[in-house]
């Protein structure tokens, strides 16, 4: 018998309330995790990653104001669980409550999910850090051409996925040591977003920029915020993934952003441009928009300059 299963005998077993405080206490701003649901929503709550993957946490009915599941279930998207998971972790039967597909948070945990038993704070921490970083799951999808069947998914290994930083309000102490840590390149060119999917970016809320046409840019770019002639974030392109079908757009909401109402009203988008490592600017910057420039604007020296004077150690290219 395994220590899930003696825990569970003994008593020993992590609550469900505890194991709540615990992620969104600790674990949420340690790993750059969103909660999709209040504090007091019952049965089951959910969070985000930074790179856009969904978990749950099965909690029970409220009871004297505390959860009433006595023991720890974790419920994330398909994935294979690594032999390496810390000892207090026991895969068992999916959660079928209705909240496991809620399409406007993103969440489509109904069908395809693997659900987890965990014992205590160190067991939750090492399996959420390693569905946070290097999981792969059912999402994590790249559409292929199939000479026979056309256009299919396939899941990508963990090492070729991108990791997306958690996004966060930069101090300019704080974007000196990402820049340090992640060899930031200030760019010559900005890719121009509106609002609010350049909002939703950078607070980590959207990690594919959709386009009506693939890109074969790669690499760091400014990211401004359309019509108002401000850079005010980085990131690294590093894929680009279409076009996808409706159905592959549906199921991937969580990381473009786009409610299944809005799907019909924007057709064309359906090429994925792949963000990774999001940063904040502290201050936005100025640049000298020229005309014509409608999906990536040039950079001019001042700009690029007063960027990398935010950044402080990084690279002019």
């Amino acid at each position: 018998m395994n220590i899930v299963g003696l825990n569970r005998i003994f008593g020993l077993m992590m609550k469900s309330q505890h194991a709540l405080d615990f992620l969104r206490n600790v674990l949420a701003k340690e790993l750059g995790f969103t909660a999709l649901d209040e504090e007091r929503r019952t049965k089951a709550q959910y969070f985000r990653t930074a790179g856009g993957k969904v978990f749950g946490i099965v909690l029970g009915e409220m009871e004297n104001g505390v959860f009433s599941a006595q023991t720890t279930s974790i419920i994330l998207e398909s994935c294979q669980l690594p032999t390496g998971l810390p000892a207090g972790v026991m895969q068992v039967a999916p959660y079928r409550g209705s909240s496991t597909h809620a399409p406007t948070k993103g969440i489509f945990l109904k069908d395809a999910q693997t659900r987890v038993q965990v014992t205590d704070e160190q067991a939750l921490r090492g399996l959420l850090s390693w569905y946070a970083l290097g999981a792969v799951s059912r999402s994590d999808i790249k559409p292929t051409m199939n000479s026979a069947v056309g256009l299919s998914l396939r899941a990508q290994p963990a090492k070729q996925s991108p990791v997306i930083a958690a996004p966060v309000e930069q101090t300019r102490e704080g974007c000196e040591q990402n820049s340090r840590q992640k060899s930031v390149r200030v760019p010559d060119k900005g890719l121009l977003i509106r609002d609010p999917w350049i909002e939703k970016i950078l607070r980590g809320e959207k990690v594919w920029e959709m386009r009506s046409r693939e890109t074969r840019e790669r690499g760091w770019v400014a990211l401004i915020k359309a019509g108002s002639g401000m850079v005010v974030g980085l990131a690294r392109i590093v894929d680009c993934i279409g076009p996808l079908s409706g159905a592959q757009m549906l199921e991937t909401q969580n990381r473009h952003g786009i409610s299944a109402e809005r799907l019909p009203e924007v057709p064309q988008y359906r090429h994925a441009w792949v963000l990774s490592d999001v940063m904040r600017l502290p201050s936005p910057v100025a640049y000298q928009h020229k005309s014509g420039a409608v999906i990536f604007a040039s950079l001019d020296a001042k700009a690029r300059q007063q960027i990398a004077a935010q950044l402080g150690s990084v690279v002019l290219t």
